[in-house]
This record gives structure tokens, C-alpha cells and sequence, in this order.
């Protein structure tokens, strides 16, 4: 007698012969004599790994891949939120981007292994395909703005920037595509895009590591470990490598990776920032000190200045003679605090002598020339 079992991710989960994350079929009792068909059907190429359990070495499976998702999830999970608590009290958007780029990362593996079909969404299959379309976009449209306020790719890296924001418009324009000519051709789009954003990205790392910026060495490590994890797991699922632990936690283990490389990489970079603003600090604390002491040798010269005006002052005549046959004025304004200018009058009973002088420069040079012509004018007089 042939019983009909049918099960896929298309499929209410209820539909499945047992209640598990993944394609699990209950055979006959080995002592009996079995025959099986397979029929698969799928969108898309790929190996389908089969594998004989018997009930004792089917439950150490699951109990092994629940330690390691367990151990995935929670780092991820503890990341994430550690990241958030340090976008609230940093407040940069750095962090917010990488709380999207980890938390998309998180829901796209637990579709991916069966856990958002079991949990989220058990009688609504239709939807896995479409929000799978959806978080691959917006990984993309995430990475890519992550990259550009982490390396500050507008000022550093212009041209690089513009092609990456060239790459984030045709990535939204063609997850837009997928509502009007369907979800083929835009993941088709999305996947072909998504060399190009890699090659972009990779080399803005590079160009920043050239100029010396520090933190883009954890970025560049961080997108190494994540696309060799990915392409181990890409490479398995395509049969071209074989079903091993390095191999189907592939993804999961290049995403660990990732996501405590992006952490250290921004914890660099904040620490990069304090670091320059402590410093304009200091500079701008040793230039106030400089304006003071300039400030200070400004009003001391200011002083000594305003005591040899007011001594240039003094060695001109205080009154003006006071003759009937002429009247005498005489007006002066120097061009500097203290110049060079002199005048001095002389009277005699039958006569009256006037001086003018003028010395050469300004300053306290020719106040000092002025000084000593009032002397000798009244030493010979």
C-alpha cells in the first residue's frame, strides 16, 4: 500500500508528515522491504540532500543543530541589541544601519532554516518567498549605506561613493520591478546586482585602508570571512562541495564573524572620533592660551605706548605765546600711537624763535628722537 506524503515551503507547515523546521518523511521499519519516490519541484537549481536517520541518530541531529542555531542566534541577537543601546546613547546612524544589516541577516536565516514557516507564519506559506526577496534588497540597500557613513565615503572615496549610491537606485528600482513584472525577474535582478555592489564595496574598504583610516581594516576582514561563509554554503547547496559542518553552517558561521567585526570595527571608529575631537580640543585650548598671551602682550604694549604718547605730550610747549603783533597757533595728530612730530617756541624780549621738527619713522623710536631734540633746544637756547 503507497502512502502520499507532500511537504515544501510552499506548504501550510501543517501539511508536513512530522512538525520540523526542515523535509523530514517518516519510512516503514527497516525489517521491511521499502520503495520510494522522490519528485521535487523548484524554482530554482540546486542539491537536494537526502539522508537515511534512524530515530536515535535523527534526534542527536536535531539536538546538534539546535545547540548551533541556538549559539547563532543568540550572538547575533546579543549584537544586535548591544548595537541598538549604542545608536540610543550615541545617537550615530552608523549603528542604526548595522542594528538592520544584522537584524535583516537574522530573519533571512531563520526563513531560510525553516524556522520562520514552523513559528511566524505556519499557515501562510505564500508570503516566505516574497519577504526572502525583500530582505535580499534590503541587505543590499543596508550594506551599501552602512559602508557609506562608515568609511565617510563622500569625502574620502567621491567617485566610489557616487557608484555606490548608483548601485543602492538600481537595487530599489528592482525590488520595485518585482510588483510590477514579478518576483523572477527582480530576484534574477538582485542576484546579477549584487557582484557589482560586492566589487564596489570591497574596493572602498581598500582605498580607505590606503589612506590610513583605521577601522576600515575590520570592515575589509569582516566582508572577507562574510563572502567566503556564503560561497561555502552557495557552493554546498549547488552539490560542487559536500554536506559538512564548515559547509552547511557555512552562512551562519561567516555572519558570526561579520557581525563581531562590524561591532569592533564601529567601537574603532568611535574611538577614532574621540580621539580627533580630543585633539581639536587640545588645539583649540593651546590656541586660546596663545590669544591670551597675545592678548595680554597687546594690552601691555598698548600701555607702554599710551605712557610715551603722553610723554610726547609733555615735551610740547603747554601754552603758546601770547604776542599783540601776531597770533600764534599750532595743531598736531600722528599718525601713530607716538611720533616724530616736535614744535617749541622760544620768546625773547625783542624776538620769538620757533621750531618744527619732524623725525624719521614712527613709534617709540622717533618719540625717543623728539625727547632728545627738546633737550639739546633747551640746553642751547
Amino acid at each position: 500500500q503507497w502512502r502520499h506524503m507532500k511537504a515544501g515551503m510552499t506548504l501550510p507547515h501543517a501539511s508536513r508528515p512530522l512538525p520540523t523546521r526542515t523535509l523530514v518523511f517518516p519510512l516503514s521499519p527497516a525489517d521491511e522491504p521499502n520503495m520510494a519516490f522522490l519528485r521535487v519541484a523548484a524554482s530554482y537549481g540546486g542539491r537536494v540532500p537526502l539522508r537515511l536517520w534512524s530515530l536515535a541518530g535523527f534526534a542527536g541531529h536535531v539536538r546538534v543543530s539546535q545547540l548551533v542555531f541556538g549559539l547563532f542566534y543568540g550572538v547575533m541577537g546579543v549584537m544586535t541589541l548591544y548595537n541598538l543601546f549604542l545608536f540610543v546613547s550615541l545617537n550615530d546612524r552608523s549603528y542604526l544601519y548595522y542594528v538592520l544589516f544584522v537584524g535583516q541577516a537574522c530573519l533571512g536565516w531563520f526563513i531560510l532554516n525553516g524556522f520562520a514557516g514552523q513559528y511566524l507564519w505556519p499557515g501562510a506559506p505564500s508570503i516566505t518567498l516574497p519577504v526572502l526577496l525583500l530582505l535580499a534588497g534590503a541587505g543590499h540597500l543596508v550594506g551599501i549605506r552602512f559602508t557609506q557613513l562608515f568609511l565617510d565615503t563622500p569625502r574620502s572615496v567621491p567617485r566610489l561613493h557616487r557608484a555606490l549610491s548608483v548601485l543602492m537606485g538600481l537595487t530599489a528600482l528592482f525590488l520595485m520591478l518585482g510588483l510590477v513584472v514579478g518576483r523572477s525577474i527582480s530576484w534574477s535582478l538582485i542576484t546579477l546586482i549584487s557582484l557589482p555592489i560586492v566589487i564596489v564595496t570591497l574596493w572602498s574598504q581598500g582605498a580607505r585602508m590606503r589612506q590610513g583610516y583605521r577601522p576600515a581594516r575590520y570592515l575589509f576582514t569582516a566582508s572577507v570571512a562574510l563572502i567566503l561563509g556564503l560561497t561555502t554554503f552557495t557552493l554546498m547547496t549547488m552539490g560542487v562541495l559536500p554536506a559538512a559542518v564548515w559547509t552547511v553552517y557555512g552562512g551562519q558561521i561567516g555572519w558570526v564573524v561579520t557581525s563581531v567585526l562590524f561591532s569592533l570595527g564601529l567601537a574603532d571608529r568611535i574611538k577614532l572620533l574621540r580621539e580627533e575631537k580630543e585633539y581639536q580640543q587640545e588645539q583649540a585650548l593651546a590656541a586660546g592660551v596663545r590669544a591670551e598671551r597675545l592678548a595680554a602682550a597687546d594690552a601691555r604694549k598698548a600701555d607702554e605706548l599710551n605712557a610715551a604718547r603722553e610723554l610726547q605730550h609733555r615735551l610740547l610747549p603747554e601754552m603758546l605765546p601770547d604776542l599783540p603783533f601776531v597770533e600764534v597757533a599750532a595743531w598736531q595728530r600722528t599718525a601713530t600711537e607716538v611720533g616724530g612730530d616736535y614744535y617749541d617756541f622760544l620768546e625773547n624780549p625783542d624776538s620769538l624763535l620757533g621750531v618744527i621738527g619732524d623725525a624719521t619713522g614712527h613709534g617709540a623710536s622717533a618719540g625717543l628722537v623728539v625727547a632728545c631734540t627738546k633737550a639739546a633746544f633747551l640746553a642751547t637756547a
